[in-house]
């Protein structure tokens, strides 16, 4: 369990070892989580290897960033979920 006194560090998403992090992190976490707060395993590899998906982009990954404890374990991840929206 994390406690309120670790650092917690960002950084960008970096390699496809990344990507198993990532990966890991979701299947531990989407048991415990609420519905609709987590990502669902499928849903995450299809990023990957899912190019008719309207909005891959191949650089998808330069849109990823990870968070980690002090120790280096993964503790969270941001990724676009759409191409966005125009304002």
């Amino acid at each position: 369990m994390l406690s309120t006194s670790q650092c917690i560090a960002d950084r960008a998403f970096q390699s496809d070892e990344d990507f198993w992090l990532v990966r890991n992190l979701l299947i531990e976490t989407y048991p415990i989580t609420p519905v609709g707060f987590n990502w669902e395993i499928r849903r995450w590899d299809g990023w990957r290897y899912r190019h008719e998906n309207p909005y891959w982009n191949p650089e998808w990954e330069r849109c990823i960033r990870l968070w980690e404890n002090e120790i280096g374990e993964l503790v969270g991840v941001v990724h676009p979920d759409s191409a966005g929206r125009s304002p």
